[in-house]
């Protein structure tokens, strides 16, 4: 099967995309006397909207473990709980395993918001996610590195958190949840450089906050909650 986020046909679509009608909004017919009602829309304020976190870095990088810490520190944060089609039992995130027929429905009905194949699974994000967006709720995600071209052309603002970590930290843990064996571990660490997709994703993107997660998971969620939330950074 495919590595991270691969373009082309297979079991989940067409590549790393969005729900159907994820190009853009329909045109608004304007009404009668448009010039003024135009500059009346130019007056009224913009309407907030909450910021898509999409968490990204390589298999081992420990990208659950900082969400989980950030939804602890902040349950203000909408975590979204991803459709894959990997085995219920198969640890790791709290995610809705459907099976890959069942996933195909919901993609073709409209019902995720964006979906890719990565690893032999087919990941999925709830449209449901959008409304805690336009409701101005932040929301947190553990995306797909292939995955952000479309997450910026569908959700602002984007914020990229771009974890990383030392190879060798990335084999331990990967060992460490015992879900493959050492030829499969050995995979995921071959893809552990970023895809070509992601230069450019990250230059769309609202703002990009890059940390190791090398040391301590706290210092990792520290530094992650004062550069997402500065105005709380260092409130008692």
């Amino acid at each position: 099967m495919s590595g991270e986020g691969r373009d082309g046909d297979g079991a989940c679509g067409d590549g790393a995309r969005g729900g159907s009608g994820s190009g853009g909004s329909a045109r608004e017919d304007e009404p009668h006397g448009g010039e003024a009602t135009g500059k009346a829309r130019e007056e009224q304020p913009p309407v907030p909207r909450g910021r898509l976190i999409a968490v990204v870095g390589p298999s081992g990088v420990g990208k659950d473990s900082v969400i989980a810490g950030l939804v602890a520190a902040r349950p203000d944060l909408h975590r979204v709980r991803r459709v894959i089609t990997r085995p219920e039992g198969a640890g790791g995130e709290p995610f809705d395993a459907v099976t890959p027929e069942r996933f195909a429905q919901l993609r073709d009905t409209g019902r995720l918001a964006l979906w890719w194949e990565a690893h032999g699974y087919c990941y999925g994000l709830p449209a449901r996610m959008a409304a805690v967006l336009q409701a101005g709720g932040d929301a947190v995600a553990n995306l797909s590195r292939a995955a952000l071209p479309e997450a910026a052309a569908r959700f602002r603002p984007l914020v990229v958190l771009a974890l990383d970590a030392d190879p060798a930290r990335l084999a331990e843990r990967l060992a460490g949840r015992g879900r493959e064996d050492a030829a499969a571990i050995a995979g995921r660490l071959s893809r552990r450089a970023p895809p070509p997709v992601l230069a450019p994703a990250l230059a769309q993107a609202d703002a990009v906050i890059a940390l190791s997660n090398d040391g301590a998971l706290g210092e990792t969620v520290a530094a992650a909650l004062a550069a997402l939330f500065p105005e709380t950074a260092g409130a008692a």
